[in-house]
């Protein structure tokens, strides 16, 4: 059974990483403006561990398996206040 489960889930997170490559992002129409949205890497990084987790396949810490979302928040807080002091100094 866990088997099973731990197919399906890796047969998931597959198709949405693959399906920003093979489809060319997931179409959303926001308020009747067109926009091409996608998951993109850093999203199914995420996924991908998150899979993996519950499929019992890695055994790191929580922390770790979401460590693509914080990261990837602390690079743009970083390049934020670059862009602020940089601005500044004008």
């Amino acid at each position: 059974m866990i088997v099973l489960v731990f197919i399906l889930l890796l047969i998931i997170c597959a198709l949405l990483i693959a399906g920003e490559y093979l489809m060319g992002g997931v179409k959303i129409d926001v308020d009747n403006t067109k926009g091409n949205w996608s998951i993109g890497f850093i999203g199914g990084l995420q996924l991908l561990f998150i899979c993996l987790k519950l499929g019992k396949v890695i055994k790191w810490s929580w922390i770790w398996v979401l460590s693509p979302l914080w990261i990837s928040f602390l690079l743009l807080m970083a390049m934020a206040i670059i862009y602020i002091v940089a601005n500044k100094r004008k």
